[in-house]
């Protein structure tokens, strides 16, 4: 098999009450490697777990996610919650090439699959994150911890790299509107923007 898709995932669907079966959109090599993440109303995501008694099945001759018992109470599948069907293939490798013992193309090509596979992964999760540019030279995007991050902005000190901040020191702001004769509203506020 070669893989041309590269996709790593699937559109998201939202789930209707009637929707008992997603798309997988993407190449894959073993049903194992295909997972499925909700996102509830509150916009909480979290995946759930593959198998016949579990949350839900893959069918490799259809190329769907078959969701089990959708819709029910207490099942993670309610109406308005969105879909995710993506792959994760694991970052091991399952063959091992003996010095003059027999060989399988068909192993050879297994491998490499699943290595161009894991490339599309890094690619697409390198795509979603905060990079710097290629002309710069230096600094640093590593986060402070989490300590050191709460109840703080993130900005950047005077050689571009992340630190934390207390935020902008409270203002007053005043602003007045003035309208064309005949208007009869005048707004006015005076306060602190920021707490």
């Amino acid at each position: 098999m070669a893989v041309t898709n590269p996709a790593t995932k699937s559109e998201i669907v939202v789930l209707d009450g009637v929707v008992d079966r997603l798309p997988i959109e993407f190449d894959y090599r073993d049903a194992s490697h295909v997972k499925l993440r909700i996102i509830d109303s509150a916009g909480i995501a979290g995946d759930v777990t593959q198998g016949e008694a579990e949350d839900f099945t893959v069918d490799e001759s259809a190329d769907v996610v078959v969701l089990n018992n959708p819709y029910d109470p207490g099942s993670p599948f309610q109406d308005t919650y969105q879909a995710l069907v993506y792959r994760d293939v694991p970052s091991t490798r399952e063959v091992d090439f003996v010095q003059l013992g027999k060989f399988n193309p068909d192993v050879l090509d297994d491998d490499l699959d699943r290595a161009v596979m894991r490339d599309q992964q890094i690619v697409e999760a390198s795509e979603r994150s905060v990079q710097l540019d290629i002309t710069d030279s230096g600094g640093s995007l590593i986060l402070p911890t989490s300590t050191a991050r709460a109840n703080t902005f993130l900005s950047f000190d005077s050689n571009g790299d992340i630190e934390t901040s207390p935020g902008p020191a409270p203002r007053q702001w005043n602003q007045f509107f003035e309208y064309e004769q005949g208007a009869v509203d005048v707004i006015s506020y005076q306060g602190q923007i920021y707490k």
